[in-house]
C-alpha cells in the first residue's frame, strides 16, 4: 500500500514540475546572434525551441516590424544606448555606496546606543546617547546627503536622455531599460 502512495506522489511531483516549465523562444537578430527568452515578442523572429514554426522576417506584418532608422538616427541610438548603460552603472555604484554608508551608520548607531539604558556599574544611570553623534557619523551623514543629491541629478540626466531618445527616434526603443 505504501509504495502506491510513493508512486502517486512521485507522479504528481513530476506533473507539477512539467506544468511550471514555460515555453522557451529563440530568435536570431540582424547580426546573426541567437537570443533565448521565455517571453514571446513581435521583434523576436523565431519560434519555440525545438519547433519548426518560425516566422520568416519578410512575412512579418509591417506594424510588428521594428521601424527602420536612418543612419543618423542609428548613430544617435548607439550613442544613447552607451550613455544609458554608463548612467545605469553609475546609479548602481551610487546605490552600493549608499548601502555601505547606511550599514556603517546603523553599526555606529547600535554601538552608540548599546548601553544607553545604563550599566550596573553606574547604578543604572542612563544617557541620552541618541542625541549625540560621533564625528564619523556626522561625516557619513553629510556624505550620504551629498550622494543623494548626486543620485537625484543622475536620475534627472536619465530622464532627459530618455526624453531626447523619444523625441529623436519617435518612441522608446526596445533596448531602453530603466536604470
Amino acid at each position: 500500500m505504501r509504495w502506491w502512495m510513493i508512486v502517486g506522489l512521485a507522479a504528481a511531483a513530476l506533473g507539477a514540475g512539467s506544468a511550471q516549465g514555460g515555453e522557451i523562444y529563440t530568435w536570431t537578430d540582424e547580426s546573426g546572434q541567437v537570443h533565448f527568452s521565455n517571453v514571446p515578442s513581435t521583434d523576436q523572429r523565431g519560434a519555440r525551441l525545438g519547433t519548426a514554426d518560425s516566422v520568416p522576417p519578410d512575412e512579418l506584418h509591417a506594424a510588428d516590424a521594428a521601424p527602420e532608422l536612418s543612419e543618423e538616427q542609428q548613430r544617435f541610438a548607439d550613442r544613447a544606448a552607451r550613455e544609458r548603460s554608463r548612467m545605469a552603472r553609475e546609479l548602481r555604484a551610487m546605490d552600493r555606496q549608499m548601502k555601505e554608508i547606511d550599514e556603517r551608520l546603523a553599526e555606529l548607531g547600535r554601538a552608540r546606543t548599546a548601553h544607553a539604558q545604563g550599566l550596573a556599574i553606574t547604578g543604572g544611570l542612563g544617557t541620552n546617547a541618541a542625541d549625540y553623534r560621533s564625528p564619523e557619523e556626522l561625516a557619513l551623514e553629510t556624505e550620504r546627503e551629498e550622494l543623494m543629491k548626486r543620485r537625484g541629478e543622475a536620475r534627472e540626466g536619465v530622464d532627459k536622455l530618455k526624453a531626447e531618445v523619444n523625441e529623436k527616434l519617435g518612441a522608446t526603443p526596445s533596448w531602453w531599460i530603466e536604470p
